[in-house]
């Protein structure tokens, strides 16, 4: 019963990694209800396994002995708090699927669609004026172009985003490192309040959390955890963004950053992203056609983007390619995108001996010439000539 699951997710000091050892041995959030009203040396000894002391079990168990299900339960539905777990139908797949997924979710609102493609943006809190131009825009163009806004409603880019996203009258939503029944920061109240009405907000932290440093690499994990794709806006090398970068890349997310000047040091972070092979977010409108792209190819079900420079490879290719004089590793790459590793299989069928740093190194060559283009992390797809382009 979900009040029963709400009461061992409130248990202080109990992780998701606990509750699954409690699960596993008691086989209900009931059972292990029952087991701490009555003391159970098996409850007491899972403890002892995860290096709790004596004084913090009695603690635990005090606490599970005093807290009555029943009300706890009703005063967090009163205030119109949703609440899911792993073993909920409306546990969001995104986060199913990853790694250190958390046992439960707290919302405001309603949580994000599965069908829907989303995208994280995330960067500096005390951007520059150019970073908070860029958050803006593009928060709005993903929001128009129907793709979920995903973001900690930080100060800064985070914020601005998301802000962005409600005047464009799209669906955002913000992950606190609180409970959601806590704003933070205060100074963003306005887009707090106006989230759970076009969108969520989000926490994997019990209602009457307060904000806590420790709290926050989980909650850049689920932000990562609930989106496609991550978008970096102004950065300094060393920052909290760089986690969630890192989490997203463990996650197999692509990674976008927005370039800026290399005197620039809320620029650093991006400019060596891209370095190491982020894709680059030149406009607003490119990176939502080619967010839509992927996310198309994804879904099995490619469709034509509103960006024509998208469109025309797939209309006209099945059609014209024959009549292309192709040669190299060019007549490997298809018009619709394939990773290096795809493209090197096919390679191999003619050149057995064929290196796959050849073969990415050739392809880093095509995309400087123009021949084809790279979208995502490691995917290629070619370039039409003119000639064709002009026909469409």
């Amino acid at each position: 019963m979900k009040k029963y699951e709400y009461w061992l997710h409130c248990l202080p000091e109990i992780g998701n990694a606990t509750i699954g050892r409690l699960l596993k041995q008691f086989g209900s959030e009931q059972n292990i209800y029952d087991a701490c009203q009555r003391e159970d040396e098996d409850l007491k000894k899972i403890l002892r396994q995860i290096r709790f002391d004596d004084e913090k079990i009695a603690h635990v168990i005090k606490s599970g002995k005093s807290t009555d299900p029943d009300i706890i339960y009703q005063h967090m539905t009163d205030a119109g708090i949703g609440f899911v777990t792993i073993q909920d139908n409306e546990y969001p797949l995104r986060l199913r699927n990853i790694a250190g997924r958390p046992y439960a979710i707290y919302y405001l609102g309603s949580l994000p669609e599965d069908g829907v493609p989303a995208v994280a943006v995330i960067g500096a809190r005390n951007c520059s004026e150019y970073g908070r131009y860029v958050a803006g825009e593009f928060g709005r163009s993903l929001a128009k172009d129907g793709i979920n806004v995903i973001s900690g409603m930080a100060l800064g880019v985070d914020g601005i985003s998301q802000r962005g996203a409600l005047e464009a009258g799209g669906q955002t939503y913000a992950v606190l490192g609180s409970g959601v029944d806590i704003c933070y920061p205060p100074e963003n109240r306005d887009i707090y309040e106006k989230i759970p009405k076009d969108g969520g907000v989000i926490s994997p932290f019990p209602p009457g959390s307060e904000p806590q440093k420790r709290f926050f690499p989980e909650r850049n994990r689920i932000v990562a955890g609930l989106s496609d794709a991550v978008l970096v806006i102004e950065a300094r090398q060393r920052s909290g963004t760089g986690i969630t970068v890192s989490l997203a890349l463990s996650m197999n997310r692509d990674v976008y950053a927005v370039p800026g000047r290399i005197t620039d040091r809320l620029s650093d972070g991006c400019n060596m992203l891209i370095s190491q092979g982020a894709g680059t977010a030149l406009s607003p409108e490119d990176f939502v056609s080619e967010i839509r792209m992927l996310w198309n190819r994804k879904q099995g079900k490619p469709k034509p983007s509103s960006h024509p420079d998208i469109d025309r490879p797939f209309k006209k290719l099945s059609v014209n390619i024959e009549k292309e004089n192709v040669t190299g590793i060019l007549k490997y790459v298809d018009v619709r995108p394939l990773s290096v590793d795809s493209i090197h299989q096919k390679r191999l069928k003619d050149d057995p001996a064929a290196e796959i740093s050849d073969t990415f190194s050739q392809l880093a060559s095509l995309c400087i010439e123009g021949s084809i283009v790279q979208v995502g992390s490691g995917f290629f797809y070619r370039q039409l000539s003119c000639n064709l382009r002009s026909k469409s």
